[in-house]
């Protein structure tokens, strides 16, 4: 018997990053501001430039008239520029704020949409398959298997259990009355708060949390006697595996693990086990 290999999904598919068509707007606004303080302030010097030739052609000005005369000019001058310039700056920022509130607008809106999506397409396959709404499919379990590990490093162990129920016949029918009978099999075995998941082709994965290597060994040889005499009686065969999460594993190098250690199940192996 072959045993599968399937191929993991990735984890989170929808990379996020800036959206298509968008460049960064920080620094081309910048120059532009630039650009034009300078122009404003070349403005400022020629009108001092010319005030200041204007005083000095007239001699009768160089009086107490002068000084003030600057003063004034300079002063107007530059409450002109800085107005200008604070203007632009609370404009600029006001137009960052506003592409940043967009952006997390759009990310929000893409987010519900996957998340609606891969709900959708769950229930989808679930219905193909004939499966209750308990068991979880393909774009459940492995976020979920990703979560569940967060505890192993915290130091919960967590068990896996995957099991390949192959039927001899390959239609749609049969092969439903296999799964849904596969997995009242494994309901019948495992506690409220483990973990079952159909993963496509009649492998199933089943989580166990809180369950190392000696706690796990009794359900797995349970599963494996049960899940035998299922594929036996359909004509069939079964191959499974039972793996426990090391401290530092993450969910895909575990899930591959586990897909590396199935092995066909047969009788003298399962007494040779007993």
């Amino acid at each position: 018997m072959s045993t599968p290999d399937p191929q993991l999904e990735a984890f989170d598919p929808f990379q996020s990053g800036d959206p298509e068509g968008e460049e960064p707007a920080h620094a081309s606004q910048l120059l532009m501001l630039m650009r034009e303080a300078l122009v404003v302030s070349a403005l400022a010097v020629c009108g001092l430039t010319l005030r200041i030739t204007a005083l000095t052609v007239d001699p009768d000005i160089w009086g107490t008239a002068l000084p003030t005369v600057y003063a004034l000019s300079a002063l107007t001058t530059w409450v002109l520029i800085g107005g200008y310039v604070i203007g632009r700056l609370v404009a600029a920022l006001r137009d960052q704020l506003g592409a940043l509130h967009t952006l997390a607008l759009r990310e929000s809106e893409a987010e519900t949409v996957t998340a609606a999506t891969r709900a959708e397409v769950a229930r989808a396959r679930r219905h193909a398959d004939g499966l209750p709404d308990s068991v979880l499919v393909r774009e459940e379990f492995f976020p979920r298997l990703t979560r569940e590990l967060a505890g192993v490093n915290a130091g919960t162990p967590l068990g896996l259990v995957l099991a390949h129920v192959e039927a001899a016949s390959s239609g749609h029918e049969e092969r439903s009355v296999v799964l849904a009978a596969a997995v009242r099999e494994i309901q019948l075995i495992v506690r409220a708060e483990d973990l079952i998941a159909h993963l496509g082709d009649g492998l199933f994965a089943i989580l166990l949390p809180e369950t190392d290597a000696e706690r796990g060994r009794r359900p797995w040889e349970l599963l494996r006697m049960s899940l035998l005499a299922l594929a036996e009686h359909h004509g069939g065969t079964l191959a499974d595996a039972f793996v426990v999460a090391t401290g530092e594993e993450s969910a895909e190098p575990l899930y591959r693990r586990a897909v590396e250690a199935l092995e066909p199940v047969d009788r003298p192996a399962l007494r040779h086990a007993s």
